[in-house]
């Protein structure tokens, strides 16, 4: 969830259950993938232009 909201949340309702639900969850796991993704994707053209086609479209 948005950091403001969670912010709030903890502030007025600090004793609450705070549950995810399955599209923040999923929207999280996507945004950590294409970090690692673009991350690697860097790493390997600094390292040879050969390997980085290999990882290219693959997401």
């Amino acid at each position: 969830m948005w950091r403001p909201c969670l912010n709030v949340l903890a502030a007025e309702a600090g004793q609450a259950l705070h549950v995810l639900d399955r599209f923040h969850i999923t929207q999280h796991m996507n945004q950590a993938v294409d970090e690692v993704r673009r991350a690697e994707m860097s790493r390997l053209r600094a390292h040879s232009h050969e390997a980085a086609q290999k990882l290219k479209k693959m997401r």
